[in-house]
């Protein structure tokens, strides 16, 4: 279905960022939108990818059943998962930026200085997201987001 879908020359972008998209394709399109993304990418240049993270707190009953509850997500995502399919399309370079331990523990580059914001902002985190807020299940963590860089 996706194979060069997007209609650009091999290797003319300078970058290239998907805010929850990739859920929402079934596993075998969604790695095929990568490998596009892959082909299209100059040297050097990166693919920021954010996704749910099944290993969120919140996606335990999810993670445990193998499936998102929400009707309109597809596929799910870990960063094994993630990492996996970018490492099989090519890239040599992966970066896991934020995500969730299997055991609930949050990694999260966002409080750092050295993120690159430059590569793709996205809403979905622990800092940019309004919805955090303390009333919600784990307060400002609420909705944060698996974030990956595969640099080409």
């Amino acid at each position: 279905v996706f194979p060069n879908v997007m209609p650009l020359p091999d290797h003319s972008v300078d970058g290239i960022m998907t805010e929850h998209f990739l859920e929402h394709l079934t596993d075998d399109d969604a790695w095929l939108v990568i490998q596009d993304c892959h082909r299209l990418l100059k040297a050097g240049a990166t693919l920021r990818v954010a996704v749910p993270d099944i290993n969120h707190p919140l996606m335990e009953d999810d993670r445990i059943r193998g499936a998102d509850s929400s009707p309109y997500h597809l596929s799910i995502w870990s960063r094994n998962k993630l990492e996996g399919v970018m490492r099989q399309v090519g890239f040599e370079d992966v970066r896991p930026q934020s995500y969730w331990s299997f055991d609930g523990d949050l990694y999260d580059h966002h409080h750092r200085s050295d993120i690159d914001w430059s590569l793709g902002y996205i809403r979905r985190t622990v800092d940019h997201d309004e919805r955090n807020t303390p009333d919600k299940p784990f307060g400002k963590l609420w909705a944060s987001s698996l974030i990956v860089d595969g640099v080409k």
